[in-house]
């Protein structure tokens, strides 16, 4: 796979264990994502390009779809928005660099505080890849401490209304990280993730005693 980064997908228990049961991960469609933003990064009072971008965003949700991931497991506001306060997991993987090209469907996110201008020779009625990407990998400051990664590919295969992705040798499992107010055993996750082909380190995470992060309980 070459170089790789480490990235992580916090969940909420239940969706967690189906997801190591099943192994896979759920992809977001655009439309669903919870920022009002999203897809919005630029400067769009002029009505001719506000209609042109909304346009793109449809389109581009037609066919495409993120699984977005995190830049650590540390951060307690992660446990608490996504994890169902510190009740559920968080799934690291090994994922091919972010940073290995323009063209990856793979990118970490950058964070502005004003949006974006429109390049003059900007032409909404033709496709432009640069310009898709920027939209996909460019979110309000407030959002940073996701320190988020995104997978942005073709939708997959579609069940029971939504579209996910396996576990792969793109989407290695490396990590399984049981919240601090979580009940789960070892053992409950040994038993699920017996099939798995890869050795996966359990982890649980605790309240750091001498700064504001989650760090690993060396007693689990």
């Amino acid at each position: 796979m070459g170089m790789t980064t480490r990235a992580y997908k916090f969940l909420n228990e239940s969706f967690g264990i189906r997801a190591l049961a099943d192994r896979r991960l759920k992809q977001s469609r655009i439309r669903d994502l919870n920022d009002p933003f999203e897809l919005k990064p630029y400067d769009v009072a002029n009505a001719g390009l506000r209609t042109a971008l909304e346009e793109t965003k449809k389109a581009m949700d037609n066919d495409r779809g993120l699984v977005c991931f995190c830049g650590n497991w540390e951060s307690p506001l992660m446990w608490a928005h996504y994890a169902d306060g510190q009740k559920g997991l968080c799934l690291g993987f090994d994922i091919p660099d972010p940073d290995r090209g323009e063209d990856s469907d793979i990118m970490r996110v950058r964070y502005i505080g004003y949006p974006l201008k429109f390049s003059p020779d900007f032409d909404a009625s033709k496709p432009q890849l640069q310009f898709a990407r920027s939209v996909v990998s460019t979110k309000f400051k407030d959002w940073a401490y996701e320190e988020e990664i995104r997978i942005w590919a073709n939708l997959q295969k579609e069940s029971d209304g939504l579209h996910f992705v396996r576990f792969d040798d793109n989407l290695r499992l490396r990590e399984v990280i049981v919240g601090a107010r979580s009940s789960l055993s070892r053992k409950a996750l040994t038993d699920v993730l017996a099939p798995c082909p890869d050795e996966v380190k359990i982890i649980k995470a605790r309240e750091d005693y001498s700064s504001f992060r989650m760090v690993a309980d060396e007693n689990f």
